[in-house]
């Protein structure tokens, strides 16, 4: 179907897992190539209305300071950087391959690696998956397929048409201008939103007894339908303790040193 030499060929993962998945794919089938591992995540923190790595490298100090304070990573710069450099060592007039899941953090993703490598007339060819009106069958990223699933999707990519990516950057910069906290998908289309989104998510979960913290967001990120991360989860928990909506005792190092309840009445 696509007649792409392997060193050519260049898989876009959108996080490590789906990066891992892909290079088990090698086994099952999947045609090898190189597996470029993108791992920003542009449902939440700040967005430029230009599509350039500098724009992503600005992004940097958002993630330091929040990973900062949830969990005191400090490579996150160096990560984060890996990243972009991986994106730019894909050759000009190669391919780019990559897995669109039915997500916000998916799909944003797309919409800004799609602009930035075909500005270098790099070839791009997608793969839709999970877009199965059964809500059980929705595969949000490339790790939830099996290696043996996602060999077998190679024979679905389709070169994406410049109109395509047109209609991307518009609606990028849509969201852009807004530039609010968070995005999400609503009705199959990306939206900005604030955080009090994932408070009413979050604030279910929390009981008139004290929790762990950990618990917590374990409880979330196994039961909620909605696509959440762990960062976010806890980004929201602490924000709550600091509008005095929950009561915390312990040691805010880490999910693993504080309690959570509902504020007594």
């Amino acid at each position: 179907m696509i007649n792409i030499t392997e060193s050519e060929r260049f898989y876009v993962a959108y996080g490590d897992a789906a990066a891992l998945n892909i290079k088990n794919a090698f086994y099952e089938g999947l045609p090898k190539g190189k597996i470029v591992c993108f791992r920003d995540d542009f449902t939440q923190g700040p967005i430029d209305i230009e599509f350039n790595t500098l724009s992503l490298r600005q992004r940097l100090a958002f993630w330091h300071k929040l990973s900062a304070v949830l969990y005191n990573v400090s490579d996150i710069d160096q990560v984060l950087e890996y990243s972009i450099e991986e994106l730019e060592s894909i050759p000009n007039k190669s391919a780019a391959f990559i897995w669109t899941g039915y997500s916000a953090y998916d799909q944003l993703a797309t919409m800004w690696v799609a602009n930035v490598l075909t500005s270098r007339n790099i070839q791009l060819f997608e793969c839709k998956y999970g877009l199965e009106t059964d809500v059980n069958d929705i595969i949000f990223n490339a790790a939830m397929l099996s290696p043996v699933e996602l060999a077998s999707t190679y024979e679905n990519f389709e070169l994406v048409h410049p109109m395509k990516v047109q209609q991307w950057a518009g609606e990028w910069k849509v969201l852009a201008t807004e530039n609010k906290d968070y995005r999400i998908m609503e009705d199959s289309n990306i939206v900005s939103a604030d955080i009090t989104y994932y408070e009413n998510i979050v604030l279910p979960y929390v009981t008139v007894e004290y929790v762990m913290a950990k618990d917590i967001i374990e409880e979330i990120l196994t039961n909620d339908p909605h696509p959440i991360s762990d960062v976010t989860v806890e980004f929201v928990l602490r924000s709550l303790i600091e509008k005095g909506q929950l009561e915390m005792q312990g040691s805010l190092d880490s999910m693993y040193d504080y309690e959570v309840k509902l504020k007594s009445e």
